[in-house]
């Protein structure tokens, strides 16, 4: 019975961090095409948010691989 998964540990932070950008990105467009959770958290609000994530990651490298990769350190 052997199965081959994932570990948390066997995934990049910077790997993580693009998976992040493309769920803010996918969660915003779905918001724009359905109105009624779009009336509970407007697109903008998420697209706000991703911004600070940027900063965010990009203030800590978390974003790069490396030698300057939040992971080397």
């Amino acid at each position: 019975m052997s199965s081959t998964t994932v570990t948390p540990v066997d995934v990049a932070i910077a790997t993580r961090v693009d998976h992040l950008a493309q769920d803010f990105v996918g969660l915003a467009a779905a918001l724009e095409k359905d109105t009624h959770f779009a009336a509970q958290v407007p697109p903008a609000v998420i697209l706000d948010e991703f911004s600070r994530f940027k900063l965010w990651a990009g203030n800590i490298a978390a974003h790069r691989k490396g030698r300057r990769s939040l992971e080397y350190r």
